[in-house]
């Protein structure tokens, strides 16, 4: 029935196709356009049915059919920017998400390792310091250097209230009309020094003593005159401080100006007491640690210790420092007074106290 192939179909996405292939000629029966059949009706119209089939046939193709149209490819040009603006925005979120986890995750390795540096350096000088604490004399040097800087500051509080005590004991001395003060007033400035002097120098003994571990001047009627001595000392300097403004030597002006008065000399002797008391102090944990710290003898450090007390016990004793126990029938003090006199431990002490009475003739 057909005479003619059909036309190439090509795909406009350039996308290959294959030819379709050629209807089955069959031109037996069939009368060819342009012959001698052309005025032949039946002839025209199997010629106009062989193209409407061959339209219809092209109609159908899915080629034809994908083509888009105009209006279609703006529409997809649309959709497709769309698309890609929404992707960049994604990206560009998930980017800057992954920077701010980046950022806290460096700030938090900094603070992890500034906390890991601060414990190392804890660490290390909590070390160095056990070590300092085991070593025998690095902790008298540390002894010593504490004592050195209470020692100081008490001294400059002493000379404080030295230098605030004797402009109270001047104005006492002159009065407070200041323009008949004589040209030598300043003499009276020299007049508490004296006083506070001598109070220093018998507290100042006193340290010393309490170093050696013996009372000064000693036991008995000479410590106690100097203690009155030390009481009486004190006790001119503070009324003489205080004279001009309590009402039957002075006259009165108010509490403030009164504790002004009466306190600085309260503060020289408070001064003075407590270098005393550290001083004897830092005497006993002086020795301590020089025994154990004692390495040079056959002798452990404990036995050396002991031995040490066996030989100061009876001077103490003797010089009225240690009391003998009731409890002891060997005239000798209990362990506990030892421990506590000498700054030992009490398993020393008691050793101690063993050893003299087998010396006194226990069995």
């Amino acid at each position: 029935m057909e005479h003619t192939a059909p036309l190439d179909i090509v795909d406009l996405e350039n996308t290959p196709r294959r030819l379709r292939p050629p209807l089955p000629v069959t031109t037996a029966d069939v009368p060819t356009i342009g012959r001698r059949e052309d005025n032949d009706p039946v002839a025209k119209l199997a010629a106009e049915i062989r193209r409407a089939e061959q339209e219809r046939e092209l109609l159908a193709n899915p080629a034809w059919l994908d083509v888009l149209s105009p209006a279609e490819r703006e529409a997809e040009r649309a959709v497709a920017e769309k698309i890609r603006a929404a992707e960049r925005a994604e990206r560009t979120e998930a980017g800057l998400a992954k920077v701010s986890r980046d950022r806290r995750g460096r700030k938090h390795g900094d603070r992890l390792a500034l906390i890991t540096e601060k414990l190392d350096q804890w660490k290390a000088e909590a070390l160095a310091k056990r070590d300092r604490l085991l070593d025998p004399s690095t902790r008298l040097a540390e002894l010593h250097r504490a004592h050195r800087v209470s020692t100081i500051v008490l001294r400059v509080l002493m000379l404080v209230g030295i230098g605030w005590t004797s402009v109270g004991v001047h104005d006492a001395l002159m009065g407070p009309n200041s323009a008949a003060w004589p040209a030598t007033h300043w003499l009276a400035y020299g007049v508490e020094p004296l006083f506070s002097g001598l109070l220093l120098l018998t507290m100042n003994w006193h340290a010393q003593g309490a170093r050696w571990g013996r009372p000064f001047p000693g036991g008995g009627r000479a410590r106690i005159g100097v203690i009155a001595f030390e009481v009486g000392l004190l006790a001119a300097v503070i009324l003489i401080n205080i004279s001009p403004v309590v009402p039957v030597l002075g006259t009165w002006h108010n509490t403030e100006t009164f504790w002004a008065r009466f306190l600085p000399p309260l503060l020289i002797a408070a001064t003075v007491v407590m270098q005393v008391v550290i001083a004897g102090f830092v005497a006993k944990l002086m020795i301590s640690a020089l025994v154990e710290g004692k390495a040079t003898t056959r002798l452990s450090a404990d036995e050396v210790s002991v031995a040490r007390l066996v030989r100061q016990i009876p001077k103490d004793l003797e010089a009225g420092v240690l009391t003998a126990s009731a409890e002891s029938g060997y005239g000798l003090p209990s362990a506990s007074a030892v421990a506590k006199w000498y700054g030992v431990g009490k398993p020393r002490a008691g050793a101690a106290v063993d050893f003299l009475e087998i010396m006194h003739g226990r069995e």
